[in-house]
């Protein structure tokens, strides 16, 4: 503990940290969340995979429905990936769905089906870093080893007005040496928590609420008024914007055709309305020439010229046996972590009943948000399914 005696806390004064931080926790900590009400090992590791950039409101549905599917780790590992996708369904980023399984099989084939404690072996399984693995072994087994998120990063550099680059990969790792010093002999998964919830809910990246932080005293940011000025993290890229046509194929008992996107890949074995990517410039008269106009009042040229164009794009389709709605019907946006997608949707009524078309209310095939977002400008657009 030399460095954080020598520099900023005594013996006494971290004791006093300590117990001040857990009673806050005791009061104020979010103890509702099912995953610490009944806490195992397996439901820990599927609430931190989950809560992988997403917001826990969001995620505490999610959970317990994922949970009521696949409650044990053997459940989810012999599970066809179509029904785990199904049930991540709208969760986002999939592939934190498929390693999940993948590392259920891992747990069951080479620790005999218990999810093991230690660090190290944790390290082993198919979609598990450092943080997953500091959380799982802190909060499941009150294992004395931190877990080193966003938050805890944070948190940390205002306390001690650390100005290391979060964006640099050595960055985590002198962060983790820091609150390892911090943590308490035997209770280190409540404190791992409590840096969570105190991150989430006071420590927050803008606007931190310093008044009613139970740690200001020891803060030396608070003290010399420098909070926004940490963390220190250098902007990420920008994503890239993406430019796609989709085309809404449905019949007259309003089910639609669907493909199934590569089984690699971004939302790889994931089912979409066909989608086909175009120019930024191809996309800009495709969705605008035409958006704002009656449905039956656009020239006659100008749609043929639309009509040519989405007959060589989706050159899989019969074009025969559809007839094409003469304007999109919108645009949608959807943002990866190094994609943004700008898609517009047309719509075709088709006589073809030997193409296979699903109806999209009950069908059991996995599908991302953002085809959930082109079904809302569906309906938008007054069709039903």
């Amino acid at each position: 503990m030399k460095w954080i005696m020598s520099e900023y806390l005594t013996s006494d004064q971290l004791k006093e940290f300590q117990e001040q931080f857990l009673a806050w926790y005791e009061a104020a900590g979010r103890t509702y969340l099912p995953w610490r009400q009944n806490r195992t090992a397996y439901g820990t590791w599927v609430s931190e995979i989950m809560l992988q950039q997403t917001r826990v409101e969001s995620v505490i549905p999610y959970f317990q429905k994922f949970m009521a599917a696949f409650p044990t780790v053997e459940d989810l590992a012999k599970a066809p990936e179509a029904e785990v996708l199904k049930n991540w369904e709208g969760l986002g980023y999939y592939s934190r769905a498929r390693n999940l399984q993948i590392g259920a099989g891992q747990v069951l084939a080479e620790f005999s089906g218990e999810i093991p404690h230690e660090v190290e072996n944790l390290l082993k399984i198919k979609g598990i870093g450092p943080y997953t693995a500091g959380a799982i072994s802190s909060m499941a087994f009150n294992e004395k080893v931190p877990a080193i998120d966003g938050n805890h990063m944070r948190i940390i550099s205002r306390l001690f007005q650390i100005s290391d680059d979060l964006s640099l990969s050595k960055t985590p790792k002198k962060f983790a040496e820091i609150s390892e010093n911090l943590l308490p002999k035997n209770r280190a998964g409540d404190f791992n928590e409590a840096l969570m919830d105190l991150g989430s809910m006071i420590c927050t990246p803008k606007n931190p609420k310093c008044e009613i932080c139970p740690l200001k005293n020891f803060c030396q940011s608070y003290k010399e008024q420098t909070q926004e000025d940490f963390p220190v993290k250098t902007p990420k890229t920008k994503a890239k914007d993406v430019y796609y046509v989709a085309l809404a194929l449905g019949n007259s008992s309003n089910e639609f055709y669907l493909e199934q996107r590569a089984d690699s890949g971004l939302l790889a074995n994931f089912w979409q309305f066909p989608l086909v990517a175009v120019t930024k410039e191809e996309f800009a008269k495709l969705s605008t020439e035409t958006a704002d106009l009656d449905l039956f009042s656009v020239a006659e040229e100008n749609f043929n010229e639309t009509e040519l164009f989405l007959k060589q794009q989706f050159s899989q389709l019969d074009f025969s046996k559809i007839v094409l709605q003469k304007r999109s019907l919108g645009n949608i946006q959807h943002i990866f972590s190094h994609l943004k997608w700008h898609v517009t949707l047309f719509y075709g009524r088709t006589t073809d009943n030997a193409t296979p078309l699903v109806n999209l209310q009950d069908t059991k095939l996995p599908l991302p948000k953002a085809q959930h977002k082109l079904m809302a400008l569906l309906v938008k657009n007054g069709y039903d399914f």
